[in-house]
């Protein structure tokens, strides 16, 4: 994946409404999946506000993997009781 400079870039260039699927891998198993994520949720995520607040209609599993590289079954099994 682009670092976030670039990514900030390639979503400078779509049209307000559009969105782009970020190809994201997991660090721990390595399993990698598209994200799609809208152009104003990439710019208010990226100027701080929480994901889970910008973009809801990402899973909680996914905005995991956005943020950390952690898949959901990596982060559940981290941090199983």
């Amino acid at each position: 994946m682009a670092d976030a400079r670039e990514l900030d870039a390639m979503f400078d260039e779509l049209e307000d409404g559009e969105s782009m699927a970020l190809f994201t891998v997991c660090r721990w198993c390595g399993i990698g999946k598209p994200i799609e994520i809208r152009k104003e949720a990439w710019k208010a995520w990226r100027s701080g506000e929480h994901i889970q607040d910008v973009a809801p209609e990402i899973s909680a599993g996914d905005r995991e993997l956005l943020i950390t590289q952690t898949c959901g079954p990596c982060f559940e099994s981290m941090f199983a009781e």
